[in-house]
């Protein structure tokens, strides 16, 4: 009965908090990796700001200030929930010696990232964006809109049926595969 108790929890409460934390792991780690590029990013745009050639009002800029701001905050809650993984992992060792009279430990922890909570970002020193760029191309004041026509006509009518030919090669190809 102990050694079925003692199964169950493994398989249906530790491996799941092990396979949780160790996906938010991989996940706070590509955040960081994104956010050192949005950083980076950032950081260069700011740069034009600086030098007029853009403003902060931007919507390239609001972008990438939002962006930031949101890794910030998942990686943040990917950080928090491996700490409370941590917590619940160390009140389970001390329970499971115990319970057990020392016949069965838990050993070891999990592994964490250092967050990067506030990178260095270059600071605006104005509004930029009021120099008037000879490279930049004029906007028409309201949207255009635009009709798609029908261009096939000038590939012609036989690639067109070779193009289909192939799909049903393909597809019948692809039903042998699924039959072997």
């Amino acid at each position: 009965n102990n050694k079925a108790e003692l199964l169950a929890f493994i398989n249906e409460k530790l491996k799941p908090l092990v396979e949780h934390s160790n996906n938010s792991l991989k996940q706070l780690l590509t955040k960081q990796k994104e956010l050192d590029s949005v950083v980076k990013a950032y950081n260069a745009y700011v740069e034009l700001i600086n030098k007029g050639l853009a403003s902060k009002n931007d919507q390239e800029f609001k972008t990438l200030e939002n962006k930031l701001n949101s890794l910030m905050s998942e990686s943040q809650i990917l950080a928090n929930s491996i700490s409370n993984n941590q917590m619940l992992l160390e009140k389970w060792q001390g329970k499971t010696n115990t319970d057990s009279n020392g016949h069965f430990t838990i050993k070891g922890a999990f592994a964490n990232a250092i967050l990067n909570t506030n990178p260095d970002l270059k600071e605006i020193t104005g509004d930029g964006g009021s120099i008037d760029d000879p490279n930049r191309p004029e906007l028409p004041a309201t949207d255009l809109t635009f009709e798609q026509t029908a261009s096939l006509n000038l590939i012609g009518n036989n690639s067109l049926e070779e193009e289909e030919e192939q799909e049903e090669i393909e597809e019948a190809s692809m039903n042998q595969k699924g039959k072997t």
